[in-house]
């Protein structure tokens, strides 16, 4: 799946946060939970399944791409 080659760096707000719900002193204390906008379009995606930063930020960036996908293309046609 490829992202969209339109959307930009600064198109883009990434935040930090803990998850929310059990899984111990880990969860409680670090910012393992990952929320993307995409701003022009206002759509949000939120993951916290993963146990790191990053596992959570790649797999927040795979459920905004397959959202914005079907948008652009229908800007396209």
């Amino acid at each position: 799946m490829a992202w969209p080659n339109t959307v930009r760096k600064s198109d883009l707000r990434i935040e930090y946060m803990s998850g929310s719900g059990k899984g111990g002193q880990n969860r409680n204390k670090r910012d393992t939970a990952c929320r993307i906008t995409h701003i022009p379009t206002g759509i949000s995606v939120r993951c916290e399944e993963q146990r790191t930063q990053s596992q959570n930020q790649k797999l927040a960036f795979i459920r905004l791409t397959e959202k914005l996908i079907p948008i652009m293309k229908k800007l396209v046609r």
